[in-house]
């Protein structure tokens, strides 16, 4: 049994292995199909395994797709809860968003938008083991789970589904993702040049004090 270290590493760890048990569940049952395929059953009122399949997965498709960008928008409100006001953590953020994307996008050219999952209650926070990616594949757009450390016979990525609203959403929370760190680093920068100028304002006051009593 594989031991989490928080409650919200338990919590990522069950919803996206949920996620790849739908994912297997897919591939198997088109594996058999493909198997059979001169073994349909041509009984009159038999409903088409495949179609009752495509019925199932439309109806589920829009949920686990949202469900997937909720997952990123609360995973995110987690790390600037940790994080408060600490620049340092915000910078540490965004380097690992960078490093997981470009380890997966160098295996997959297809991603074009990613998102590391933040590690929040570990030992390693800055250690994802999940990214969600927007991939583009000749037009057609979709979010997939990638995970960083792989179990023999898995391969990435671990969960697709296609859904434009969630898609659209994705893309939303990563515009408003990096506005948002775009304005902790202003606000640093601002902060700390105005505490240079009110340093310099009180060393000339030190100054002219000095020199009035002279």
């Amino acid at each position: 049994m594989k031991l989490h270290e928080s409650l919200s590493a338990y919590r990522d760890y069950k919803f996206f292995s949920l996620l790849e048990a739908k994912e297997k569940a897919k591939k198997d049952f088109f594996q058999k199909k493909d198997k059979k395929e001169d073994k349909k059953n041509s009984k009159k009122g038999t409903k088409d395994p495949e179609k009752a399949l495509q019925e199932k997965e439309a109806a589920q498709a829009a949920k686990d797709a949202m469900d997937i960008v909720k997952k990123v928008r609360d995973n995110f409100a987690r790390f600037k809860s940790f994080a408060g006001n600490q620049v340092g953590e915000y910078k540490k953020f965004w380097d690992m968003q960078k490093k997981a994307t470009q380890a997966v996008c160098a295996k997959d050219p297809a991603c074009k938008i990613c998102y590391a999952l933040f590690a929040d209650g570990t030992s390693d926070k800055y250690n994802p083991s999940y990214l969600i990616c927007l991939r583009n594949v000749e037009g057609n757009l979709s979010l997939s789970v990638y995970k960083t450390h792989l179990e023999e016979g898995e391969e990435n990525p671990t969960f697709t589904v296609s859904n434009d609203q969630a898609e659209n959403d994705f893309k939303t929370f990563f515009a408003e993702l990096k506005k948002e760190l775009a304005d902790v680093k202003n606000n640093y920068i601002k902060t700390v040049e105005t505490k240079k100028k009110e340093e310099e304002h009180q060393k000339k006051r030190e100054k002219l004090d000095k020199f009035l009593k002279a």
